[in-house]
């Protein structure tokens, strides 16, 4: 598994707990950019998974 989706998976986790602590005026703009963060982070992934990595071919 890749380290960085671990981190998704935390803030996964980590959105779960706040939604309690958010005033719901807060919370859908707070929720939508941590969810935009998550799905570029999973697209990153997945980038960096599907690509060579240069650091070998050097």
């Amino acid at each position: 598994m890749h380290p960085l989706y671990e981190d998704v998976v935390g803030i996964d986790y980590l959105l779960s707990r706040a939604k309690g602590l958010i005033r719901p005026s807060m919370a859908g703009c707070t929720l939508r950019v941590c969810l935009l963060m998550r799905d570029l982070a999973v697209e990153a992934i997945l980038i960096a998974d599907s690509s060579p990595t240069t650091s070998q071919e050097v």
